[in-house]
């Protein structure tokens, strides 16, 4: 057995959808509350954790009500874009 190349990784995890709550105007990330209160660029892999998540954001910011959404992603392609953040920044 050998082992995968960083394509073939990123394929099977493209494999996975993982969600997001976006600005529906521009298809950014909207930070969403951490248990703490703390606000997070977070993913889900439930898409019932992200649902919740997006209510949570709509009751704390009202104005963005109807302004915010469930996104989804390959979870290879959200794992390469983090990747590349985390280099940039030197993480």
């Amino acid at each position: 057995v050998r082992p995968l190349s960083l394509k073939e990784v990123v394929a099977k995890l493209n494999t996975v959808p993982v969600f997001k709550v976006t600005n529906t105007e521009t298809g950014d990330i909207v930070p969403t509350p951490e248990k703490n209160g703390a606000a997070c660029v977070c993913w889900y892999l439930d898409k019932q954790d992200a649902q919740v998540a997006l209510a949570i954001v709509e009751a704390k910011e009202p104005a963005l009500a109807g302004r915010v959404a469930l996104g989804m992603a390959p979870l290879g392609i959200v794992h390469v874009a983090i990747a590349r953040l985390d280099r940039r920044r030197g993480s």
